[in-house]
């Protein structure tokens, strides 16, 4: 930090500086340089530069309230904000920092469960129905908001999450209730929707971690990761898991399902029996059955 003792006049508001020590001080700002220095105006009336690396933050300095009623501590707002799982925007610099991490996550929008569009911007991670046993095993999702705060939302508290900028198939996830989730457990899981319209062919994957077993011989065998992919036809509120993959297809009772998924398309259903269609053709199956019943039948880039 460079001091020097010329005198400056400014109509700044004053401000709370907080060094990288810890240390505070008041003053006024006379320069901003973003990334680089700040100059300051003392109390004392002397003027400083300050390097941009050697401090936390600044702040403008409120007037304090009277009684705790009339201003209620700052630090009971941002618990209560935290509860609320929105992470508080404390200080310019912050911001900063902050719009130069979100620059690079994808713009969104959130369909909240009240039905509210929330638009923002989200982390770019791929496939997020995958639960590889991070924040994401809950199907929670995290977004950044316009003034840089960032939301986090569980599964029952949103709707729908949409992409613009990813590939047509991983665009669009929904939340639906988990017909297997336990008692007391968060009863709605993200889903991934392949194909959109009035059925919906959607998709999970789970990503296992196993350790080392006891082999023949007392010699450690085995361990690392197995991919599960489910993929699931959701047609009037009713969520069906059709296929299953370990690494192989397992489709037990395939065309069973589909009989009674799919009973309003006769032609379809004989196709499946014919075995015309496979598992392996869920896509052009549920489209198929999408544009008999007249609810159209694409890619997720449509919103119902």
């Amino acid at each position: 930090m460079c001091l020097y003792a010329a005198k400056a006049q400014t109509d700044t508001d004053s401000y709370i500086i907080t060094m990288n020590d810890g240390s505070q001080f008041r003053c006024k700002l006379l320069e901003v340089k973003k990334g680089d220095h700040i100059n300051v105006l003392r109390e004392d009336g002397t003027t400083a530069s300050i390097d941009w690396d050697s401090f936390r933050d600044y702040q403008k300095d409120m007037p304090v309230a009277k009684t705790k009623a009339e201003a209620p501590d700052k630090r009971e707002s941002e618990e209560a904000n935290d509860e609320n799982g929105k992470t508080e925007v404390r200080s310019a610099k912050q911001i900063e920092r902050l719009k130069r991490k979100h620059a690079k996550w994808n713009s969104c929008f959130v369909i909240s469960a009240r039905g509210d569009t929330i638009r923002g911007r989200i982390k770019n991670r791929g496939d997020y129905s995958l639960n590889n046993g991070s924040i994401f095993a809950e199907s929670k999702i995290v977004c950044s908001l316009a003034d840089e705060s960032e939301q986090k939302f569980k599964a029952d508290e949103f709707k729908e999450l949409y992409i613009d900028s990813e590939e047509s198939e991983y665009r669009k996830y929904i939340t639906v209730e988990d017909p297997n989730s336990f008692a007391g457990a968060n009863s709605k899981k993200l889903y991934r929707v392949i194909t959109d319209g009035k059925c919906r062919l959607l998709f999970d994957m789970t990503v296992n971690s196993s350790g080392p077993m006891m082999g023949a011989g007392g010699m450690m065998v085995g361990g690392g990761t197995s991919t599960i992919e489910r993929y699931f036809v959701y047609y009037k509120d009713k969520l069906t898991k059709v296929r299953t993959e370990y690494g192989f297809a397992i489709s037990a009772n395939f065309r069973k399902k589909c009989r009674e998924i799919f009973n309003e398309c006769p032609d379809l259903v004989a196709k499946i029996e014919n075995k015309t269609f496979r598992s392996s053709d869920l896509r052009e199956i549920v489209t198929e059955f999408n544009q008999c019943i007249g609810g159209n039948g694409n890619t997720a880039n449509t919103r119902y």
